[in-house]
């Protein structure tokens, strides 16, 4: 990588300005995307390191800070510059093996690369110049940015998981519609039983009045007499015939008069009775037919609001799912992402400081618990 002094480069230079703006246009990037990012930023620094340089040949670099598509041919065959030698000189040493992590796409192989580089710093077997020193700010720099990014998705992702959580709360039933459809099925059932009571006393009326009216009809104590009356008595039996009617007669007209109150009372309280049935029947129908749509409307709307949280529920399933991918793959970036900021930490030490520096580094045991997303059962 020019004056940083990686090897050859591999890739297109002409790749590296879109590369950076796809990573970019996602804050939720992977552990291998965001160490790809960063080796392309390892790359386009490169094109940067010939400008300051000087010693690049202008159809080398264009002026946007692309490379051409073939660049690496050109830089295999025209520069002689300090860059190049020390690319081959590095080649041979710790700081030769970041292309490889760059390569790799892996933050953690990174991480591991720059601690290698650092302790080669410390036990004097590696020397960063100045190019070098902006390369790894670059990288610090980087970090950061992936960082701040690992915190926007952990902070989207809980907002997945609580509005997934919320979906749930949606799922309503319409306890006042239902009650109120309740409250008037069981308004009608009261009117149908007080009905059917009328009915039956009414029935019980009909029944005492009819059967009086049958009893007086059907035992009838006719005067002895009527069995043995002559209609054309002889003239000696005037008298007898004349005794015998009446009480014929007196019999007869409080028989006449309580037959016809009778057989009136039985009539009415029968068309008591028949419509007392009629309004009965109706009192029914509209009791069934008002307790079948409260049925209807609490069976539909326990349908519906199970449904509803079985489709809450799987989404909520779903939505947790994705996001533990995520959170795991999260704080893993994150860890990496620090270390590589730790190592990066020691080549700004000074010599005294940095044997401490590493060996803080190599033993830091990162936190993640700031990442953990809150599931909602």
């Amino acid at each position: 990588l020019g004056s940083s002094g990686l090897g050859p480069i591999h890739v297109f230079a002409s790749d590296i300005p879109r590369r950076i703006t796809s990573e970019r246009a996602n804050p939720a990037m992977s552990p291998h995307r965001s160490a790809a990012a960063l080796g392309a930023l390892l790359l386009a620094g490169s094109c940067v390191g010939f400008g300051l340089g000087g010693d690049a040949p202008s159809e080398l670099c264009s002026p946007d800070g692309g490379c051409p598509e073939k660049g690496h041919q050109l830089l295999a065959t025209k520069m002689k510059s300090k860059m190049l030698e020390v690319s081959e000189h590095g080649r041979e040493g710790a700081w030769g093996g970041l292309e490889g992590a760059r390569s790799a796409g892996d933050l953690s192989k990174l991480a591991s690369t720059l601690q290698k580089l650092a302790a080669g710093v410390v036990e004097g077997t590696e020397q960063i110049d100045d190019t070098q020193r902006e390369v790894l700010k670059t990288i610090s720099d980087e970090m950061d940015a992936i960082i701040q990014a690992i915190l926007a998705s952990h902070q989207e992702d809980q907002g997945e998981v609580d509005r997934a959580r919320d979906g749930a709360a949606t799922c309503s039933v319409p306890a006042e519609e239902i009650e109120a459809n309740r409250q008037d099925a069981r308004s009608k059932e009261t009117s149908h039983s007080d009905c059917r009571a009328a009915e039956t006393a009414a029935k019980a009326k009909m029944g005492a009045a009819c059967n009086l009216y049958h009893s007086i009809a059907t035992n009838q104590n006719m005067p002895p007499c009527m069995s043995t009356y002559d209609p054309t008595p002889e003239r000696d039996a005037f008298d007898a015939m004349h005794t015998c009617l009446e009480k014929i007669i007196r019999w007869s007209v409080p028989l006449e008069e309580s037959l016809t109150l009778n057989r009136r009372l039985c009539k009415e309280a029968t068309e008591a009775y028949d419509k007392k049935v009629k309004e009965c029947n109706t009192a029914q129908s509209t009791y069934e037919m008002g307790f079948c749509s409260y049925h209807d409307k609490l069976t539909g709307a326990c349908s519906a609001y199970a449904a509803c949280r079985t489709t809450a529920a799987k989404g909520r399933t779903d939505v947790h799912a994705a996001v533990q991918v995520a959170e795991q793959g999260r704080m893993a970036e994150y860890k990496a992402a620090q270390h590589v900021k730790c190592f990066l930490g020691v080549f700004e030490a000074t010599p005294a400081e940095q044997p401490a520096k590493l060996q803080a580094c190599m033993d830091a045991v990162i936190t993640t618990t700031q990442f953990e997303i809150a599931y909602h059962e």
